[in-house]
């Protein structure tokens, strides 16, 4: 394929395909799909896929993510961008780098959104954030394994609902930031608070999602 955007759409006719790229850099005109079942592989840091001032690239039902770096390289506000989004499925993230320089207030390095997105990210890096880390809304769920936090301009992780889990989750210094901010209809328990080693504050607020994100 010659072009990284032609090779994805070719995916939409060939469930559970893999695509593999190798070292260099892949600029994206436009927010790149990632379809049901299929799967991005690089070849480790030096694979490089980013964007300016657009999400960088959207995963509706996709298996993986791997060994690669996504960057979302504008730092405008005025339209909310991130480095991945996830909008269904349970995808896997691993061995990724992933930043969003975007300060509008619903940006981040990872986006997922709707009841059915469960992204599970193992071994990552989410840094170089002009906003959050992680965004979870609208129902999202999301696993942090062994995964890295840091330079974020806000928080690390902010949930509008109380459904992550945090194995190995580590937030870089960031003063006056929490690691993780809750928005929830039901106060958490204290053990669900300790559970993820950080600060965590919680806000009453309406369970839905939230500012849009470019489709």
């Amino acid at each position: 394929h010659p072009t990284l955007a032609s090779a994805l759409a070719a995916c939409a006719s060939s469930p559970n395909a893999t695509i593999v790229l190798a070292s260099g850099v892949y600029r994206a005109d436009a927010t790149l799909r990632l379809g049901h079942g299929a799967s991005l592989v690089g070849a480790g840091p030096s694979t490089v896929v980013e964007s300016v001032a657009h999400t960088t690239l959207v995963c509706d039902g996709a298996a993986r993510v791997a060994d690669l770096a996504l960057r979302q390289l504008g730092d405008g506000d005025a339209r909310p961008a991130a480095a991945l989004e996830v909008r269904a499925g349970a995808l896997v993230v691993e061995r990724c780098t992933l930043g969003a320089r975007s300060r509008a207030k619903a940006a981040a390095a990872v986006v997922a959104r709707g009841g059915g997105a469960a992204p599970r990210l193992v071994g990552c890096t989410v840094a170089e954030s002009g906003h959050a880390g992680v965004v979870l809304a609208g129902g999202a769920r999301a696993t942090l394994e062994q995964t890295e936090v840091g330079g974020c301009a806000a928080c690390g992780v902010l949930a509008k609902c109380f459904r992550m889990t945090a194995m190995g989750f580590e937030r870089d210094d960031a003063p006056n930031q929490p690691g993780v901010f809750v928005g929830t209809k039901r106060r958490s328990s204290a053990r669900e608070a300790e559970y993820y080693r950080e600060q965590v504050i919680l806000v009453e607020t309406e369970h839905g999602d939230e500012e849009g994100f470019e489709s």
